[in-house]
């Protein structure tokens, strides 16, 4: 059962969420930012178990593609999901047409880098 239910409600800090505030890494929201004009594609590789809370926070936070397809993170391609990066990755892979040396990769966690630069994503 998800902790938190949507839908949420923007706060000045970031995203309300009940008692929480969900909030990106700085650097993280400034890069997807910068690519959401850039016209390049965007995929979420998460090993989050609250699919639906992740994808009404990235909503909320204005990374996802607007509805007519433009600009952001593609619904189509986000692998929200426990499990390894490798199949986060190969999903992605699959469900975009991209090879793995054609995608950019960042995380916080050195375990994750790693498994991406082992496939050859970036």
């Amino acid at each position: 059962q998800p902790r938190f239910q949507t839908p949420h409600r923007l706060a000045p800090e970031g995203v309300q969420c009940q008692a929480a505030v969900a909030k990106p890494f700085k650097e993280a929201a400034e890069i997807v930012r910068h690519l959401k004009g850039s016209g390049q594609r965007l995929a979420v590789a998460s090993a989050n178990s609250q699919e639906k809370v992740c994808a009404s926070l990235l909503q909320h936070m204005g990374f996802l593609q607007d509805r007519a397809g433009f600009g952001g993170i593609e619904k189509s391609i986000m692998a929200i999901y426990p499990g390894s990066k490798t199949a986060h990755f190969k999903q992605i892979a699959d469900g975009s047409g991209l090879e793995f040396r054609e995608m950019l990769f960042f995380d916080d966690r050195a375990l994750n880098v790693r498994a991406a630069q082992k496939l050859g994503i970036v």
